[in-house]
């Protein structure tokens, strides 16, 4: 038997999506699982009888003190990140902070025994660092979001959804034009940014479209609560080119597409290049032509790939197979 711990070094989505969200629901034989979230991660009594521990997305001094203690104490260490944490834009909030760890960031890839990442472009950034890294993609929670419960397509809601923080800032800066004019061109639709309150050149750019409404972020659970109640038609995922992007993983498509939603990506982007994904360049036109029929079918194709592929039942298969070597 197995005794694997783990901690996420945050409570947010990519928690929810790599670690405190998906580990609760491996059930096997040969593993325990247990969270060490809420006691102290960095001591090493947290560590006794531990066999394999987890830690998500480290990235400083102390995260390279807790997995040096984990080695010294003969305990294999499985590192997991859902970004490429080396590769932050200059405009991002976080790339300060990044910038200052680097160093630490890639001690922490090179000390530990192994690696799992939700896209492939995170793995070919960590490999110089790092040979024994897998792919684990983000996956629908079926545990929690019953497939049975996932929203249809609904022709008569004419809601836009878009979500994401400060970090995306720039992401709507770059289309904020076009955006603010499909909003002041179809009246008839309701506009809905979910994270950007804060956002203070995009409000200000959108003051005239009164079709147009901006939230504070939720937590995950009350997010996909209010999202599924929501309904919207569309949701949009407007992401700048550049490599942090280019590795993002499909969080906003497994959201929006159980909540009953037509997702527009950038195709560039590999996560969003699927015939089942519609191009953010054709949303307006899609909107103001009224594609109801392509738009219904986008989302149910979407779906059967996710039920198909990307159920978590089906994906900690991936991680069960990991950890039972």
């Amino acid at each position: 038997m197995k005794n694997i711990k783990y901690f996420a070094i945050a409570d947010d989505a990519s928690s929810w999506y790599r670690i405190q969200g998906v580990l609760p629901y491996i059930n096997h034989p040969e593993l325990t699982l247990e969270s060490i979230q809420n006691i102290n991660v960095g001591s090493w009594a947290s560590y006794i009888k531990t066999d394999v521990l987890i830690i998500q997305r480290a990235f400083n001094i102390h995260h390279v003190g807790y997995i040096y203690q984990a080695k010294i104490m003969g305990i294999k260490v499985i590192l997991d990140y859902d970004d490429d944490v080396l590769n932050i834009p200059d405009h991002n909030p976080a790339h300060g902070t990044y910038v200052e760890n680097r160093q630490y960031v890639l001690d922490s890839l090179r000390m530990v025994d192994e690696i799992w990442v939700s896209t492939e472009a995170i793995k070919e950034s960590f490999l110089p660092y790092n040979k024994n890294i897998h792919v684990i993609p983000n996956a629908h929670n079926d545990f929690v979001f019953k497939v049975e419960n996932k929203k249809p397509f609904n022709f008569k809601n004419k809601k836009v959804f878009y979500r994401g923080g400060d970090t995306h800032r720039m992401d709507l800066h770059e289309h904020c034009e076009d955006l603010v004019n499909i909003a002041h061109n179809n009246p008839d639709w309701k506009f809905m940014y979910m994270g950007v309150l804060g956002n203070e050149e995009f409000f200000r750019a959108n003051i005239k479209n009164l079709n147009v409404s901006v939230t504070s972020k939720l937590p995950f659970i009350q997010y996909m609560d209010y999202i599924c109640n929501l309904n919207a038609m569309v949701a949009i995922c407007p992401l700048e080119i550049h490599k942090l992007n280019q590795a993002k993983s499909n969080c906003s498509w497994l959201e929006s597409t159980y909540a009953g939603s037509c997702f527009f990506g950038k195709k560039s982007l590999p996560e969003f290049n699927k015939p089942f994904i519609l191009p953010f360049s054709l949303f307006g036109k899609a909107i103001e032509e009224n594609h109801i029929t392509t738009m219904k079918k986008h989302n149910e194709e979407s779906w059967q790939f996710i039920c198909d592929n990307l159920l978590l039942s089906n994906v900690n298969k991936k991680r069960i197979e990991r950890l039972t070597i």
